[in-house]
């Protein structure tokens, strides 16, 4: 009875061993890896510079359409720029002046 004892002490105590052996690596494999993971942070962040980076040149581009606008106001109309956009769209040009049309890029 005394081996037998001894025995099943020393089984349950490797049994023990083994399953939190297994939990600890169970639990650190899905905090490293897992969907809630080191990884998947690491991952987001680069994915939220990447979108603030966007974010910062369109709010330039949206500054810039802004001024395009305000200076088309009446109250602030700049000539220039009314001269240029009426030309652009209409396709007007003076009499003394010459066009010169010049392809874009990546067009034929």
């Amino acid at each position: 009875m005394a081996i037998l004892r001894e025995n099943r002490e020393k089984v349950i105590g490797a049994l023990a061993t083994l399953f939190f052996a297994v939990s600890i690596f169970y639990f650190s494999y899905y905090a490293i890896s897992g969907q809630k993971g080191v990884i998947s942070m690491f991952r987001l962040m680069r994915r939220l510079e990447k979108s603030k980076d966007e974010l910062d040149s369109v709010k330039a581009e949206r500054i810039g359409l802004e001024r395009k606008v305000d200076m088309l106001y009446s109250n602030s109309l700049d000539a220039d720029m009314l001269d240029e956009q009426a030309r652009k769209l209409l396709g007007v040009a003076g009499k003394d002046e010459v066009i010169y049309f010049i392809p874009k890029e990546g067009k034929k």
